[in-house]
């Protein structure tokens, strides 16, 4: 028998999970946050203790916790099928509008979009900023009609295969011709506040300083996060061409930047951070794979116990003093996956560290 991967594994539990809520959906089964809150740990610790989980045995802890999880992420996609919008339902455009619409090109900014098939999403992203003089789109090797898409705003597609996060967006800047440059991803929208807050920056002079955060309203399924660090996170999106760049990892990278800062800028930009709870789970299996081969560079330290401690401190963090509690049931499940994403972390790292040893 061929022993699965932790990847594996939770690809296998995000399809199982939707058929089970699937399942209760039919049967008309109530969620019950009483269920979620106590029955889902309690299951953690007795699996973990009739497993050995408390010795020390990492395997354990890796099973008990991907049933924890199991059960988490069920409810979750039971409840976004009973209570959230359809998928991308988001009046985005109706945000506070301050200046009217813009012509088409009159701004002389770049903005960078890097995609990779987003044929269904790169379209309202690009008509959020259709007032840029320069629109540049960095495609990572689409399988759909992602390309046809930008190609009907723009000339400047790019096909690259993304090697990592920062190098991929560090590209589409260097091919900016304009002094400002914003960068987005498809999933982004410009609201017009924001558009106005950028178009004042270019063009009236008012650009004593050489880059600017941008407040992120995330959205999921048409309901947006609001707490819980969500909210305003802020974010470093604005710049002169030539003093941002990134750490070269394969994600988060961070931001290397070289100048004056100003102010966060008015108005949001609208993030459609996961289409649906299946999305979720997808995206932060992808990640935390990714994550593992930067901590295998810098030899972190891992174990049981401090998986343990992370996961907790990211949940209570979030839920707790972030008040993610304030956003109801979905700042459960979003601070739940804020420690699902630790525990998966440090589960692949203590595998990845296994197999290299044992070569």
């Amino acid at each position: 028998m061929i022993k699965r991967t932790v990847e594996e594994e939770v690809e296998e539990l995000n399809h199982s999970t939707t058929q089970r809520a699937q399942q209760w959906l039919r049967e008309g089964r109530r969620t019950h946050f009483i269920s979620l809150a106590l029955v889902s740990p309690a299951r953690f610790l007795l699996k973990s203790l009739c497993l050995g989980g408390w010795w020390g045995r990492m395997g354990a802890w890796r099973r008990a916790g991907l049933e924890w999880y199991g059960e988490i992420i069920a409810f979750a996609k039971y409840w976004e099928a009973r209570q959230l919008a359809p998928a991308h339902t988001y009046a985005w455009e109706k945000e506070e509008q301050v200046g009217g619409a813009y012509p088409v090109g009159v701004v002389p900014v770049s903005v960078v979009v890097i995609a990779k098939n987003e044929e269904a999403r790169l379209k309202e992203c690009l008509d959020s900023v259709r007032w840029a003089g320069e629109i540049i789109v960095v495609d990572d090797e689409s399988t759909d009609g992602t390309v046809q898409v930008a190609r009907a705003y723009t000339q400047e597609v790019f096909s690259r295969r993304m090697e990592n996060e920062g190098a991929q967006r560090s590209f589409g800047y260097e091919k900016a011709r304009f002094t400002w440059v914003l960068s987005l991803d498809a999933d982004e929208r410009v609201t017009p506040r924001l558009a106005a807050s950028l178009r004042e920056v270019t063009l009236s002079g008012a650009g004593a300083a050489d880059g600017y955060s941008v407040p992120s309203r995330n959205v999921i399924r048409g309901r947006a996060v609001r707490w819980g660090g969500w909210y305003p996170n802020a974010k470093l999106r604005f710049f002169r061409r030539g003093t941002l760049s990134f750490e070269n990892v394969e994600v988060h990278p961070r931001v290397i930047f070289r100048g004056k800062s100003g102010p966060c800028l008015e108005g949001d930009l609208v993030h459609l951070v996961y289409r649906d709870f299946h999305d979720a789970v997808r995206k932060i299996n992808r990640q935390t794979t990714l994550e593992i081969k930067k901590w295998l560079r810098e030899n972190r330290k891992g174990g049981p116990w401090l998986m343990l401690r992370k996961t907790l401190d990211r949940f209570l963090k979030s839920y707790f003093i972030k008040q993610g509690f304030r956003d109801g049931f979905l700042g459960l499940i979003m601070a739940s996956f804020g420690g699902f994403y630790q525990f998966l972390s440090y589960a692949k790292y203590w595998e990845a560290k296994h197999r290299r040893d044992s070569s």
